[in-house]
């Protein structure tokens, strides 16, 4: 039994790694820089250096692998719509017809759970029920087309699991932890109203848990998951947590989402603080019924919310504090990610794998 896990340098694929190196299994990690690769070799894993752009070329990358999970994507709203699909669709498709060639098996995409992100509230929601309306967000979007194309890309031989974490947070987070470290150094960090909305959250370590089950459980096949943290959170708690790992001070109450409607419809603008998903994320109550990855997968969620808070205020520390978490922050993605996996489609519109 062999692994591939993609985005190996990330937040979700990283913490993957390392469940599953704990577990003694062997991986194969995909990242895109060379300097990413020591840190998973240190781990016990065989790192990749490449990309996502060309199926012919990732061949020999999951040749020997029975299980693909699919981590890789872009956590950036602000990055071009283009950039998202590019990513997350056509990326998706060309691992899949890889992993497909090379005879995987069980292929894990990590999707997310703004796929049903709608401007609603989302309050103990399952897998079967469709909000009937495209979601709000790029990331949603896109992730929820490349879903379709996960599932509908499955055989006898082929068995692919989708899985929609929540609010992903933890340790090697480039992308929201710096933001927040950055409002809250220069006092802009406030709360979507007053913070009582339900926000909800999956650690890292809960993820990977959820991935090498679904990885490995018969029943999860073609499978559809929300999987988030055990415990339901307020929104006060979770952004004045993070910001108390961060050293910062809790976040005090702020506009709302009518309010930031009104202050945009008057010519003001929104609060310059998260993007308009984000306070939507924040700002509308959601919960999901965790019954179906419980019953198939055997998910717990095994690191509490508190532990998880405990384990990055540690991180932060070692890092060095909210000044060094601002300088990882990952850029924003530009057409000039995309560049090169353009050039290949153009080159070959078709690929006969």
């Amino acid at each position: 039994m062999r692994f591939f896990v993609t985005g190996a340098a990330g937040l979700a694929g990283s913490a993957i790694v390392e469940r599953l190196r704990a577990s003694g299994r062997e991986v194969r990690a995909l990242v895109r820089r060379p300097e990413d690769a020591e840190p998973l070799r240190a781990l016990g894993a065989e790192p990749v250096v490449g990309d996502l752009s060309d199926p012919r070329e990732l061949v020999p990358f999951v040749e020997g692998v029975t299980h693909v999970i699919h981590a890789a994507g872009i956590a950036d709203e602000r990055a071009p719509l283009e950039v998202h699909g590019w990513t997350h669709v056509a990326a998706t498709e060309n691992l899949i017809r890889a992993s497909r060639r090379t005879g995987v098996r069980r292929f894990v995409f990590v999707s997310c759970a703004d796929v049903t992100l709608v401007g609603r509230v989302r309050r103990g929601v399952n897998e079967d029920q469709d909000p009937g309306r495209p979601p709000l967000g790029r990331i949603g979007r896109t992730k929820y087309e490349a879903e379709e194309v996960v599932l509908g890309m499955g055989s006898d031989q082929f068995e692919p699991v989708v899985l929609r974490p929540g609010w992903l947070w933890g340790p090697r987070d480039r992308t929201f932890l710096p933001r927040v470290a950055a409002l809250g150094a220069e006092g802009r960090l406030s709360l979507v109203g007053d913070g009582s909305t339900m926000v909800a959250t999956t650690h890292a370590a809960n993820l990977a848990e959820a991935a090498e089950k679904a990885s490995l459980s018969s029943l999860a096949a073609f499978g559809t998951y929300y999987v988030t943290d055990p415990q339901m959170v307020l929104q006060r708690d979770f952004l004045g947590g993070l910001a108390e790992a961060l050293g910062l001070p809790r976040p005090k109450p702020g506009a709302g989402l009518l309010g930031r409607r009104v202050l945009g419809s008057v010519g003001l603008g929104p609060p310059r603080d998260f993007e308009p998903v984000e306070a939507y994320r924040l700002g509308i109550s959601t919960s999901f019924d965790g019954a179906r990855a419980r019953g198939d997968l055997d998910y717990r969620g095994e690191l509490s919310v508190d532990e998880g808070l405990a384990g990055l205020t540690a991180w932060v520390r070692g890092l060095g504090g909210p000044d060094a978490i601002r300088k990882i922050a990952r850029p924003t993605p530009g057409l000039e990610s995309i560049e090169r996996q353009r050039r290949i489609a153009d080159r070959r519109r078709t690929v006969p794998m």
